[in-house]
């Protein structure tokens, strides 16, 4: 009898296989998803709506991600109606530079950034309840670890002792190989060391700038 796995374990599964931090590429992808859903399912609903007033549309980050082929109506129509917000806002009389500045921000969170928020939590339990022995801990073992705002997450989220200490003895090796890399990259950029090539550390500094930044992986 096969032991069910917890939620989002397949997807963190796969993405262990992949270079980078895991929990960004699952999350990447399931804000993706739900950016999709939004602009093409949900656009005119009215909780959908009323939220996007009080986030007052999207974060910098997440308007970015917005901008790609096929989404031009589903964002001029949130637009619209969020616009029509923020006018209706200013019309509702003389007050305060302050107080009307308070008022035209934003009320809760980017929906983008709330959906990830959900998920980072849900693919952590997964790794939680899988544990350092199982595939799925020993696949996060051998691969390139959690960037640092979500090994920050995880410490935050791990509630067991032994959990802790496993993910901190991880970060550890994930770190000291790292750093092992950059050093036979800045070496081999010393002239007279360059005769050697570049071998596996020839991209270090773009993995460390994502281990410490939270970056995914660039895309061709």
């Amino acid at each position: 009898m096969s032991v069910a796995q917890p939620p989002g374990y397949h997807e963190l599964r796969e993405a262990l296989a992949q270079p980078g931090c895991p929990l960004c590429h699952v999350v990447g992808r399931a804000a993706e998803s739900y950016i999709d859903n939004l602009l093409y399912e949900s656009v005119n609903d009215v909780g959908v709506r009323t939220r996007l007033r009080r986030s007052r549309g999207f974060c910098r980050a997440h308007a970015a991600r917005l901008q790609r082929p096929g989404r031009s109506l589903g964002i001029a129509l949130i637009e619209q109606d969020i616009l029509g917000f923020l006018l209706a806002t200013l019309a509702e009389g003389t007050r305060a530079a302050g107080q009307l500045a308070r008022d035209l921000g934003p009320q809760e969170l980017c929906p983008v950034c709330q959906h990830e928020r959900e998920m980072e939590r849900l693919y952590l339990e997964a790794l939680f309840k899988s544990g350092p022995d199982s595939d799925l801990g020993r696949m996060y073992t051998a691969s390139a670890g959690l960037c640092l705002p979500h090994f920050r997450l995880a410490l935050q989220e791990a509630r067991r002792p032994d959990t802790l200490a496993w993910l901190i003895k991880a970060q550890q090796g994930f770190w000291e190989r790292l750093r092992g890399e950059l050093a036979d990259f800045i070496r081999k950029n010393d002239y007279r060391f360059r005769g050697e090539g570049l071998g596996a550390e020839g991209d270090s500094w773009l993995r460390a700038l994502m281990a410490t930044a939270g970056l995914e992986q660039p895309t061709e």
